[in-house]
């Protein structure tokens, strides 16, 4: 698979501040259980 724009940012900076990736990672670790919809309690009732 070939890089694209993205990955290759995500190289480059990488490149200039090893713990990029970490914060990367953790950024999207933290979008991913915040974002979680809620559950709608009235929604068995339907």
């Amino acid at each position: 698979m070939s890089e694209d724009f993205l990955d290759e940012m995500i190289d480059e900076r990488t490149l200039a501040n090893p713990a990029f990736r970490a914060l990367l990672d953790a950024a999207v670790q933290r979008r991913r259980t915040e974002t979680k919809p809620a559950a709608d309690p009235g929604a068995e009732a339907k």
